[in-house]
C-alpha cells in the first residue's frame, strides 16, 4: 500500500469511527426518549383508571345509598344508559 493509500484507509477508518458514534448517540437519545414517552404514557393511563374507578365507587355508592340514576350521571357526567351498564357489572341491577 502506497503513502496516498493509506492516507485514504485512515481517514476512511476515522470517518467510520465518527460515523458509528453518530449513529450509536443518536440511536441511545431515542431510546431514551422513547422510555420517557412509555413513562408518560403509562402514568397517563394510571391516571385515567385511578379516576375511572373512583367514578365506578362513587356510582355504587351513590346508588347504593338511593340516590336516582339521573342525578348520578349528571354527578359523574355520564349517560344514564353507561351508570345503569356499571352498576349491572357491580351486581347492583
Amino acid at each position: 500500500m502506497d503513502t496516498k493509500e493509506k492516507q485514504d484507509y485512515k481517514r476512511f477508518n476515522k470517518s467510520k469511527l465518527i460515523w458509528d458514534s453518530t449513529i450509536e448517540t443518536a440511536f441511545m437519545e431515542g431510546v431514551e426518549k422513547g422510555i420517557e414517552k412509555g413513562i408518560e404514557i403509562g402514568i397517563e393511563k394510571g391516571i385515567e383508571k385511578g379516576i375511572e374507578k373512583t367514578k365506578v365507587e362513587f356510582i355504587v355508592s351513590a346508588y347504593s345509598k338511593g340516590i336516582d340514576l339521573p342525578t348520578i350521571a349528571e354527578l359523574v357526567s355520564l349517560t344514564e344508559s353507561n351508570v345503569t351498564s356499571i352498576l349491572k357489572e357491580n351486581g347492583l341491577m
